[in-house]
């Protein structure tokens, strides 16, 4: 038997940049934290009247914290301000979009929803916590919250894009388009609203549309790298790896601190047969965002082009220590064992990889699995 991992790569390759796409439009949709709207505190929460004295300033104190980024003196502050006045819905508004800047989606959503109680006619409130909604993967719910802030007002152009981020994240494409085309509708400059509808058209297959909206985006502001991130998301999915490469290495030129944009050149250089390249850009991802859980089965993959057989057996490794339900993982490693005459780890790496690849619907890789084990046995 001949062992050819490289049908894992075609396969992993496909899939990552398709999946790529949806997971760093994703990211671009939700990155970032909301501002907290300080001062005049009747204008952050429309019909609310500024409470005045030690939890008004305790309050104003909290929004430079913020936009500071210094979320913990923010909820220091906020804790202050709410102790002062326990129905001070302003300062649990704060308080769950700094949690939320921290992480703590927990924290976060008990105070909005006080917030809301306290003040439930009034639109920001709702939008606010649907947008942690949706930023801690529950976009479902979310919708009702933008829903509910487009009732309250129906000229409440950032509800109309959070409920089409929402929909898109759930891929009613459909509806996210019909949101953004009201968002544009109100505001024809708006950025993310051409982003979000070229990511819908995209997922829908009509990327003539997608590339549109994407080319829009870059003529209005040529310098926001994600532009070019989404565009070259969608050359790759148009098979246009080549121009894929001009628009992501466009947005590391941009900001060269973001570990997504390597991690999508990298496919864009393994489809064009640039391991090399394609092993560098993994490694930046790795250095910029260590955590990542997918890079080490597409480096050791494309090392494995390169005849780094080493090194890809220990990417393949540290890939099933990160994810113990990385198939291709388990299935490459499997290959490589079975090269090195190690009949009887292969045939247990192999016959994990077809586990996982039936339990996950990856019906081709499942069969192609069970044939290598056939011949091994």
């Amino acid at each position: 038997m001949t062992p050819n991992c490289f049908v894992w790569a075609r396969s992993r390759s496909l899939v990552l940049s398709l999946l790529t796409g949806t997971l760093m439009l994703g990211l671009e949709r939700l990155e970032g934290v909301p501002p907290l709207l300080a001062a005049p505190l009747d204008s952050a929460l429309p019909g609310l009247a500024a409470q005045g004295g030690e939890a008004d300033q305790l309050f104003q104190q909290a929004g430079r914290h913020y936009k500071s980024g210094d979320y913990p003196g923010a909820i220091a502050a906020l804790n202050g301000a709410i102790q002062a006045n326990p129905d001070y819905a302003e300062a649990y508004l704060g308080r769950g979009l700094a949690f939320a800047a921290l992480g703590q989606y927990g924290s976060a959503l008990a105070d909005l929803d006080y917030a809301v109680k306290l003040a439930p006619k009034n639109p920001l409130a709702h939008y606010q916590r649907g947008y942690v909604r949706t930023a801690s993967g529950d976009p479902l719910t979310a919708l009702h919250d933008y829903s509910s802030a487009l009732f309250l007002n129906p000229h409440y152009q950032e509800a109309y894009l959070g409920r089409a981020a929402a929909k898109l994240e759930l891929k009613n494409y459909v509806g996210a388009i019909a949101d953004y085309d009201e968002a544009l509708a109100r505001n024809p400059k708006e950025i993310p609203a051409y982003l979000g509808r070229g990511s819908a058209h995209s997922e829908m297959g009509n990327h003539s549309a997608a590339m549109a909206d994407f080319n829009q985006a870059v003529m209005l502001d040529p310098q926001k790298a994600t532009s070019y991130l989404q565009r070259g998301v969608a050359r790759l999915q148009m098979n246009d790896p080549n121009g894929a490469l001009i628009d992501y290495s466009k947005a590391i030129d941009l900001d060269p601190q973001r570990p997504h944009f390597y991690f999508n050149r990298a496919l864009a250089k393994g489809q064009v047969g640039d391991y090399r390249g394609a092993v560098a850009d993994y490694s930046q991802t790795l250095t910029l965002l260590p955590s990542a859980t997918k890079v080490h089965t597409n480096r050791g993959l494309a090392r494995l082009q390169l005849g780094d057989r080493a090194g890809a057996l220990a990417d393949f490794t540290e890939a099933i220590q990160r994810d113990p339900s990385d198939a291709v993982a388990y299935a490459s490693r499997g290959e490589l064992l079975a090269q090195a005459g190690q009949r009887k780890q292969a045939l247990q790496d192999l016959e994990r990889g077809a586990t996982l690849f039936r339990a996950q619907g990856k019906l081709s890789l499942h069969q192609r699995a069970m044939q290598l084990i056939t011949q091994l046995r």
